[in-house]
């Protein structure tokens, strides 16, 4: 007689274990430890951001944030270049660029009956933002008979005359500057794990302090006429006066070509998401 294990019964008593265990409430039996998300909220501000949530236990998680601004230009509610299309028409290589990146990361502590991947949450957080922006802006300066001779025929069509050895002349510049931000702070949200696989997570309020840092470059366009950046640079500095909080944050150094401006300041920053997510 050739023996055979029971394989049948051992069969049963396993698949019986395991239905036992999906039918306990608060069982894990698919542990779902990766969450892929999309923000929503980030979107609006035309930012493409991805966030990757990794379960370590039942209530803690990591979170990783990614993103980049999708190409685009600065609205005209922000930006109006009307009136240098007005005086140069498409004569002019018109600079309307805003571009940046992100990262950061949150550390989820989820209260109560919440369990990794749902529920309320906790979140000390860091984030960094870096923007770019160029933009062209049209200024006007007065100059002499002399200056509106060393113009060529081009620019001598933006220069108005206006009484003996006085000229007024139209030209552009360049707005080249960056934005960085860094600081953290302490979240709180509640995540909803709507089926087996997709997530709300709501980021509902966030309180941080953040160090921005805002540096510009401006400069002249025109090849025959350097303006007076001394006075650029004064007129910057007395703009900024009328805002209380920058005051004499600013620094202003003028050099041959540019003035170059810098403003370093920590504030305290808001922050709330919306995003939509994958579990697996």
């Amino acid at each position: 007689m050739k023996f055979e294990p029971k394989i049948t019964s051992m069969k049963k008593v396993f698949y019986g274990l395991f239905i036992l265990a999906i039918l306990m409430p608060g069982t894990k039996v698919f542990a779902q430890d990766h969450n892929l998300k999309l923000d929503i909220t980030a979107l609006l501000s035309a930012e493409l951001r991805l966030n990757y949530e990794y379960t370590l236990d039942d209530n803690k998680s990591v979170v990783i944030m990614a993103g980049t601004m999708l190409p685009h230009k600065i609205p005209s509610l922000i930006y109006n270049s009307d009136a240098i299309e007005e005086e140069f028409g498409g004569d002019v290589n018109l600079q309307n660029r805003f571009s940046g990146y992100m990262f950061g990361a949150q550390f989820r502590f989820y209260v109560g009956e919440s369990t990794v991947p749902a529920g309320f949450y906790v979140a000390p957080y860091f984030k960094y933002h870096r923007y770019s922006i160029k933009t062209s802006v049209l200024y006007e300066n007065y100059i002499t008979e002399s200056q509106y001779q060393d113009l060529n025929d081009d620019e001598q069509t933006h220069a108005e005359y206006v009484g003996p050895d006085n000229y007024l002349y139209a030209n552009t510049g360049i707005f080249d500057g960056s934005l960085s931000r860094l600081g953290g702070g302490l979240a709180l949200g509640y995540q909803w794990h709507i089926n087996d696989a997709l997530t709300i997570d709501w980021t509902f309020i966030g309180i941080g302090v953040e160090r921005l840092t805002a540096r510009l470059e401006v400069s002249s366009a025109s090849e025959n006429y350097d303006p007076d950046y001394q006075q650029w640079a004064d007129d910057i500095e007395s703009g900024a006066e009328d805002f209380f909080f920058i005051g004499d944050r600013l620094d202003v150094e003028v050099e041959s070509d540019m003035v170059k401006v810098e403003l370093p300041i920590t504030i305290p920053l808001p922050y709330s998401a919306v995003t939509i997510g994958y579990t697996f």
